[in-house]
């Protein structure tokens, strides 16, 4: 995937870098978590994209997916989803969600890491 190509993953990864949410290093990662995502939720009968991401989430764990990596998946998908898309309706029509807050992403990612 050309994730730089793409607008949406342009602004996505520029909003991640913007909140201090992810490094330089990371995005690439996060954005191919998101990308999977959204071409597994495109086979979903019309699921809210929570429900899609546990099946997701499921998906990988069935898998060779380690521990950390599923958890940096959901956390992508559902930073994407639950804030970049929900604040950025120009670029999608995902359902809304409440979003998570700054401090609970990162008290997330301390135990995730």
């Amino acid at each position: 995937m050309q994730w730089k190509k793409n607008k949406k993953y342009l602004a996505f990864s520029a909003w991640l870098v913007d909140k201090r949410l992810a490094n330089s290093e990371q995005l690439t990662h996060l954005v191919r978590w998101v990308d999977r995502f959204r071409r597994f939720a495109r086979t979903r009968p019309r699921d809210c994209w929570q429900d899609a991401l546990t099946v997701f989430l499921e998906n990988l764990e069935e898998g060779e997916t380690v521990d950390w990596q599923i958890r940096q998946a959901g956390e992508a998908v559902s930073l994407y989803c639950g804030q970049f898309i929900s604040s950025h309706p120009q670029w999608g029509n995902s359902q809304k969600s409440p979003p998570l807050s700054d401090k609970s992403f990162i008290k997330r990612a301390a135990i995730a890491n």
